[in-house]
């Protein structure tokens, strides 16, 4: 799915080094399972 990688990029080096946790690739994965969920009414 993958819906936040090609934007990582054009995140600022600062807000990276802050968020770094927010851009982990376990995090990025569940943040897109959540919104696979939220579209198909899902959701727990």
């Amino acid at each position: 799915m993958n819906l936040f990688t090609p934007y990582i990029p054009l995140i600022s080096d600062s807000w990276t080094e802050k968020y770094q946790a927010i851009l982990a690739e376990e995090h990025l994965q569940a943040v897109e399972k959540n919104i696979s969920k939220f579209q198909d009414n899902t959701l727990e």
